[in-house]
C-alpha cells in the first residue's frame, strides 16, 4: 500500500504540513510554556469550530471506549483530548531548548527497558509518542522507529531531523522484504525497535483486545518479535500537568504463534 493510499484511508488534517510546523516551531521559541499552551488551546478550539468533523471523530472513538459515559461527558473528553494533543505538539517543539519534566516511571516494569538484548516497543496514539521516543532513546540508547511517511515531504524531513538528533533512526514500512530482514537482524543484534501499532494497513493487521473490545493492530511488529525471539513491551509517555510527563511501561511478553497474548497497554 502506498503512502497516498494510507492517508486516503485515514482522516488527515490539512494543517499537518511543514509550514504550520515551521511557524509553530518559531513561535514556541519566543514565548513561555504557559503561553504556548494557551495559544495551542486557542488554535485547536478555532480549528475544531472550523472543522466540526474532527471532534466528532474523536468523540466517536471515545464513545466506543467509554460506552457508559453520557454524551456531554464524551464531548468534553473529545475537546480535552484535542487540547492535550495541541499542547503535546507545543512541548514537542519546545523540547530542544526547554525540555519537559520527566517524572519517574509509575510502574514496576520499566526495568525491562534497560535489559540487554533486542526488544519491540509498542506505542499507541496515547500520550506524547514523539517525546516518548526521545525518552526511550535516553533510557535504552539509540533505537529504530518504524514510522509511516508524512504526506508532506517537508514535514517528513522535519520529523526525521528531530529524531536523528535524539539518536533515533527512522524506517518507513512497505519498503520491501529487505526492510523486514534488516529489522530482524537489528533485533537479533540486540537493537530495539519502537512502533505505533494501533492502526492497520491493508493485510498487515491482527485482531486484538484493546480496552475490552476487539480491534485491529499492525501485525508486522508482532511477526518481527516472534521471528527474532525478542520480547514485546507496551509503553506510553503520558502527560501529567503542564509540561510534565510520566513513562508507563506494560508487562513484557514473548509471542508464540500470534495466538491470544497477555500483553496489555498501560
Amino acid at each position: 500500500m502506498s503512502s497516498n493510499e494510507i492517508y486516503d484511508s485515514w482522516r488527515v488534517s490539512g494543517a499537518n504540513n511543514r509550514w504550520v510546523y515551521y511557524m509553530l516551531d518559531a513561535g514556541c521559541r519566543l514565548v513561555s510554556r504557559r503561553t504556548s499552551h494557551r495559544v495551542a488551546d486557542s488554535i485547536m478550539e478555532w480549528y475544531s469550530g472550523r472543522d466540526p468533523g474532527l471532534p466528532a471523530v474523536v468523540a466517536g472513538n471515545l464513545r466506543k471506549a467509554f460506552p457508559a459515559l453520557p454524551p456531554h461527558q464524551i464531548e468534553w473528553l473529545a475537546m480535552s483530548t484535542l487540547r492535550s494533543y495541541a499542547r503535546g505538539v507545543a512541548d514537542y517543539l519546545r523540547a530542544r531548548r526547554d525540555p519537559p519534566l520527566m517524572l519517574p516511571p509509575g510502574d514496576g516494569n520499566h526495568e525491562a527497558l534497560a535489559d540487554p538484548g533486542g526488544k519491540v516497543i509498542l506505542c499507541a496514539h496515547m500520550g506524547n509518542w514523539e517525546l516518548g521516543g526521545v525518552v526511550l532513546g535516553k533510557r535504552i540508547g539509540p533505537h529504530w522507529v518504524l514510522a509511516f511517511p508524512e504526506r508532506d515531504e517537508g514535514l517528513d524531513r522535519f520529523r526525521r531531523r528531530r529524531r536523528d538528533r535524539a539518536g533515533l533512526v527512522t524506517v518507513h514500512p512497505g519498503e520491501g522484504l529487505d526492510t523486514i530482514l534488516h529489522l530482524r537482524r537489528l533485533l537479533e543484534q540486540g537493537r530495539s525497535l519502537i512502533v505505533l501499532v494501533d492502526r492497520e494497513v491493508g493485510r498487515d493487521r491482527i485482531e486484538v483486545t484493546f480496552r475490552n473490545r476487539s480491534t485491529y493492530f499492525l501485525k508486522s511488529p508482532a511477526l518481527l518479535a516472534e521471528m527474532a525471539d525478542v520480547p514485546v513491551i507496551p509503553v506510553a509517555v503520558m502527560a501529567e500537568g503542564r509540561g510534565s510527563y510520566r513513562p508507563v511501561v506494560g508487562r513484557p511478553c514473548r509471542l508464540r504463534g500470534l495466538g491470544p497474548q497477555p500483553c496489555q497497554f498501560p
